[in-house]
């Protein structure tokens, strides 16, 4: 069953949700904002990831080339270049927030050095 998940990311620590693909919440939770313990719990809750995405922020640089080095398939949005509907002005990752992601949400190029 295909997964998605949304990362609400902090400097200390990362809330995130996972969602199958009829938008069912499959997981919820929190860890310690590394890549390793962020890599394992995607990998524990949602081992046929599609896609997980996550704004950009502090950390983000950092955490997108971090995950993507271990195969995590990750996209950095930024979601206050639209609009957003009005029931997704939380940023915390809500069951509908991945869902959310894969339809408004403009994706946002890498680059090591800001």
């Amino acid at each position: 069953m295909t997964h998605y998940a949304g990362l609400d990311v902090s400097v200390k620590e990362t809330a995130i949700c996972v969602i199958d693909a009829a938008g069912a919440v499959v997981w919820q939770g929190k860890v310690p904002t590394r890549i390793e313990t962020i890599a394992d719990a995607l990998a524990r809750h949602a081992p046929e990831l599609e896609r997980a995405g996550m704004e950009t922020g502090p950390v983000a640089v950092w955490l997108w080339h971090g995950l993507r080095n271990v195969k995590v398939p990750l996209d950095c949005i930024h979601a206050r270049r639209r609009q957003q509907p009005s029931s997704f002005r939380s940023t915390r990752p809500t069951g509908t927030m991945p869902a959310a992601w894969r339809s408004w949400c403009d994706r946002v190029g890498m680059s090591p050095f800001p």
